[in-house]
C-alpha cells in the first residue's frame, strides 16, 4: 500500500492514475521466506498481469534478487546465495514467458563469486550508498540513459 493524494492505494490502483512509459519491479531476500518459490512465482506472475492491466503500453522490467555477503549466505539456512539464484532463475524463466524484460541487477553488485561484497553492505544484506548508485547506474544503462 502506497498514500498517494492522500489516499492509501495498492501499487496496482496507482499504477491506475496516471500513465508511464516504463514500469520496474523488484522483490528483494524477503522473499526467499514464501512457503515455497512455486507459490511466490504464482503471485508475481499475477503481479505481472495485474501491471500490464493497468499500464497495457508500458514496458514492465523485472529485477533480480540482490546477493547477500558471503559471511550471510554461509550463515542462513533460507537467506542464501543458493536460494538467492534460484530464484533468479524462476523470475528469469516467468519474465520471459509473461513477455516482460529481466534485469540482473545482481550483477552489477555482486563480486566475482556471485556475493554482496562484504564492503557493500554493513549488514550483509542491504545495499549501502556506493551500491545503490550501481545498481542506479545499471537501471539507467538498461533503459538507454545515461549514466
Amino acid at each position: 500500500v502506497i498514500e498517494v493524494g492522500g489516499r492509501r492505494l495498492t501499487v496496482v490502483q496507482a499504477l491506475q492514475k496516471r500513465k508511464f512509459g516504463k514500469v520496474y519491479i523488484m522483490f528483494g531476500v524477503n522473499e526467499l521466506g514464501w512457503s515455497s518459490s512455486e507459490t511466490f512465482i504464482k503471485a508475481y506472475a499475477k503481479l505481472i498481469d495485474a501491471v500490464k492491466k493497468a499500464q497495457p503500453k508500458a514496458e514492465i522490467f523485472v529485477q533480480s534478487i540482490f546477493p547477500v555477503s558471503e559471511k550471510k549466505s554461509s550463515s542462513d539456512k533460507v537467506y542464501n546465495n543458493r536460494n538467492i539464484a534460484s530464484y533468479n532463475r524462476q523470475i528469469q524463466e516467468m519474465a520471459k514467458k509473461k513477455g516482460v524484460k529481466y534485469l540482473a541487477v545482481n550483477t552489477a553488485v555482486s563480486d566475482s563469486a556471485g556475493n554482496l561484497p562484504a564492503d557493500a553492505s554493513v549488514d550483509g544484506v542491504h545495499l549501502n550508498r556506493e551500491y545503490c548508485a550501481k545498481w542506479c547506474g545499471f537501471l539507467k544503462a538498461s533503459a538507454g540513459e545515461r549514466n
